[in-house]
C-alpha cells in the first residue's frame, strides 16, 4: 500500500505544475469574463435609463435579472472547462507514453519496482481521478468567488444569486461535472473511471503489439463499447424494451458495463505481467 501511495503521489507530483497552471488561466478567463459581461449588461442598463426607463420596467420588458447562471452558457466559462476536459483525455494517453520516451525509458523503471505491476497500472488511472476531482473542487470555488466578484459590479436590484446546484442543473455540462446527487455523481464518475480502464487497456495493446495493436486496441474500446450496451441492443432487437422500467434499463447497463472495466482490468493485468517487458 505504502508503494502505491508513493506511485500516486509521483504521478500527481508530474503533473501538479501544469494542473495549476491550467487552473490558474480557467479562472482568470472566467474572471475577465465575468468583467465583460457585467459591463455590457451595465452598458444596457444604463442606455435604458437615460430612455426613461425605471428599474422594473427594464427587467419587466428588456432585460433578466444578471446572474451567474446567464454567464454560464457564456464562451468564457465553457470554453475553459472544455478546454481542461480536452486536457485530462490528452492526458490520459500521456501519463502511459511519456513513460516510453527518451533514451532512459521510465516505464522500465517503474516495471521492476519490487510491487506489483498492476500497482503502476492503478496509480495512473487513480491520479488521473484526483486530477480531475480537485479540477471540479476548483471550479466550484471558482464559481463561488466569481458569483461574489459579480454581485460587487452589479447593482443589487439587477443582479440575482442563485446557488451553485441551481447552476449546474442550468448548464448541461456543468450538471455532469458537478452531479447534484450522490447517485448521479457515481454513475457519472464510475462511468468515467469505467471507460479509463478501458483506453487504459487499449493504450497496453498498442505497447505490447505496436501496429497491430493498436488496431487491436481499437477493435478492443468498440467491442467494450458494444458489451456495456448489449442490453439495450438486445431488448431493442427482441422489441422488448417495453417490458421493463426504466431503472431496471439503467441497471442491465450498469451491470454490463462493469463487466466490461472488469475485463479490461484482468487484460490490462495480464498483458503488463506478460508482454510488456523489461
Amino acid at each position: 500500500m505504502k508503494r502505491y501511495i508513493k506511485l500516486v503521489n509521483l504521478e500527481v507530483a508530474r503533473v501538479a505544475k501544469v494542473l495549476l497552471g491550467g487552473l490558474a488561466a480557467t479562472f482568470t478567463i472566467q474572471m475577465i469574463g465575468v468583467w465583460l459581461s457585467s459591463n455590457r449588461y451595465m452598458e444596457q442598463v444604463n442606455e435604458l435609463i437615460m430612455d426613461g426607463e425605471n428599474v422594473q420596467s427594464i427587467l419587466n420588458n428588456h432585460l433578466y435579472y444578471m446572474s451567474m447562471q446567464n454567464f454560464s452558457d457564456r464562451l468564457y466559462f465553457i470554453g475553459p472547462i472544455a478546454l481542461c476536459a480536452g486536457a485530462v483525455f490528452f492526458y490520459i494517453f500521456l501519463i502511459w507514453y511519456r513513460d516510453w520516451s527518451g533514451k532512459n525509458t521510465f516505464i522500465y523503471r517503474l516495471l521492476m519496482l519490487p510491487t506489483a505491476r498492476l500497482s503502476v497500472y492503478f496509480s495512473k488511472a487513480t491520479a488521473l481521478m484526483l486530477i480531475i476531482f480537485t479540477m471540479v473542487a476548483a471550479q466550484i470555488v471558482f464559481l463561488k468567488i466569481e458569483s461574489t466578484f459579480m454581485d460587487w459590479l452589479i447593482p443589487t436590484e439587477f443582479f440575482k444569486e442563485i446557488s451553485i446546484a441551481e447552476i449546474a442543473n442550468y448548464n448541461l455540462i456543468l450538471h455532469y461535472v458537478i452531479p447534484g446527487t450522490i447517485t448521479e455523481f457515481i454513475l457519472y464518475y464510475g462511468g468515467g473511471f469505467i471507460i479509463l480502464t478501458i483506453l487504459f487497456t487499449a493504450i497496453l495493446m498498442e505497447r505490447s503489439f505496436r501496429w497491430k495493436g493498436l488496431l487491436l486496441g481499437l477493435v478492443y474500446i468498440a467491442a467494450s463499447l458494444l458489451l456495456s450496451f448489449s442490453p439495450i441492443f438486445t431488448l431493442v432487437a427482441l422489441d422488448k424494451v417495453d417490458y421493463f422500467y426504466t431503472s431496471e434499463l439503467a441497471y442491465m447497463f450498469i451491470t454490463s458495463s462493469v463487466i466490461a472495466g472488469a475485463v479490461s482490468v484482468w487484460i490490462s493485468h495480464y498483458l503488463l505481467n506478460k508482454k510488456v517487458t523489461v
